[in-house]
């Protein structure tokens, strides 16, 4: 009876921690979900300034070839031209180091882009390592809650066997001292028989 109740109980202790395991990998999938939605908002941001770089490369090129232009033109002029070949050549320049930027600015974007794809793969894989996890416990717990039946089921016949053991020795002490009680009857009526006997012969001796 006692294992049977202590086995109860480990069980119950069992599908407690199962409900806090899930518990806990339910609050961690959550997170994961959380996480990869602000990753993929990273991401479409990240695209976003990838078309505003593009644009900004576009109009880096146009300035660039504008100021060759104006550098010719200058160059036509000839001394007339000098200041404006000045500031041609110093738009160019700047064309040029805009040009520089928006290329290594779209080198780190597409960087994060890489590295974001990467974290949202590995968050898929622990979404699905999670789920995994989900499936099993509830399978456990199932597994744990059948077994609880089980057990509950065998606490309660261990219960009705004591009982009738209880009850069984408790007939079997009322017989055993109904017994010793035969046993005194009896000998009290020997002994009486014996006496009437000693009687007897007493009498049969005086008649003599």
């Amino acid at each position: 009876l006692d294992i049977s109740n202590r086995s109860r109980e480990e069980v119950q202790s069992g599908i407690g921690t199962m409900e806090k395991a899930t518990d806990g990998l339910n609050k961690i999938n959550t997170t994961i979900q959380s996480s990869g939605e602000i990753i993929d908002a990273l991401g479409t941001r990240a695209d976003d300034i990838g078309k505003i770089i593009e644009v900004i490369d576009d109009l880096a090129e146009q300035t660039n070839l504008l100021a060759l232009n104006a550098a010719i033109e200058a160059a036509r002029a000839g001394e007339h031209g000098l200041g404006f070949a000045v500031v041609a050549d110093e738009v160019r320049k700047l064309a040029e180091k805009s040009a520089q930027s928006t290329k290594e600015i779209s080198e780190l974007i597409q960087s994060i882009q890489k590295e974001a794809r990467k974290a949202v793969e590995n968050m898929d894989r622990s979404t699905d390592i999670v789920n995994e996890g989900l499936n099993l416990g509830q399978e456990l717990n199932a597994a744990l809650r059948k077994i609880s039946n089980v057990v509950t089921e065998v606490y309660k016949f261990a219960q009705e066997i004591g009982a009738a053991t209880n009850e069984q020795s408790h007939g079997s002490s009322q017989i055993a001292r109904a017994t010793t009680r035969l046993n005194e009857i009896t000998h009290e009526i020997n002994s009486a028989v014996e006496e009437q006997a000693s009687g007897a012969q007493a009498v049969v001796k005086a008649m003599e």
